[in-house]
């Protein structure tokens, strides 16, 4: 039997051009999960999804893709679960600084704390009934801000933009800048987010479910 971990580099040997052309690959040094590089490809997701013999099916329904980004004091791990993302309340600057996520979990409606300092503008979208979030795009990048001199060199998601399967855009939020990352979800959904953060959001993945046929 063909090793799922060879067909997996064979397949990023054959397509590695067309998804850098199209700009969904990210920097190998900030996604270092084979899954997570090849997902990041709609056309390989949909792959994965319809073959699962390879033993990757919904066992993806949960499936952490990323995180991009630096390194934080705190870990944070928000929305695996959710059924239905209603809200994402950010705040941002020149970099973003906060998220904060509402969403129901198995008929509930939950709130998370806000992830991240108390510094910038408020920003906030609010997802429709079977609206859902299917692409989100971002970069990060050395940050210092002049009252943290220590912080000097700190990377930090310096702006994010979503998509909904509704085809509405969010953002982008904050100013951007620094090395850039994509998640176009075809097949699926993101529905939570992961990470690390301080006084800003440093890192950010996402957490994707496969659409039932």
């Amino acid at each position: 039997m063909i090793d799922i971990f060879f067909l997996v580099f064979l397949y990023l040997v054959l397509f590695d051009r067309s998804i850098k052309r199209r700009k969904w690959a990210v920097t190998p040094a900030c996604n270092n999960n084979v899954v997570s590089y090849i997902l990041s490809s709609p056309s390989a997701f949909s792959i994965l999804h319809r073959h699962p013999s390879l033993g990757l099916h919904l066992a993806m329904a949960n499936n952490r893709i990323g995180p991009w980004g630096g390194t934080g004091t705190y870990n944070f791990d928000i929305g695996r679960n959710a059924s239905q993302i209603t809200k994402v309340v950010l705040h941002v600057g020149e970099i973003v600084d906060s998220l904060k996520i509402f969403y129901v979990d198995d008929g509930n409606e939950v709130n998370t704390t806000r992830i991240g300092g108390s510094g910038g503008g408020l920003c906030e979208f609010k997802l429709r009934p079977g609206e859902y979030i299917n692409s989100m795009k971002g970069s990060f990048r050395s940050y210092c801000d002049e009252k943290y001199m220590e912080n000097y060199g700190e990377i930090c998601i310096s702006k994010l933009q979503f998509k909904t399967n509704k085809g509405r855009n969010h953002g982008p939020f904050g100013e951007g800048g620094g090395m850039e990352f994509s998640v176009p979800v075809g097949d699926g959904r993101i529905v939570g987010f992961f990470g690390q953060y301080c006084r800003y959001l440093n890192a950010i993945g996402v957490y994707v479910a496969l659409l039932r046929s």
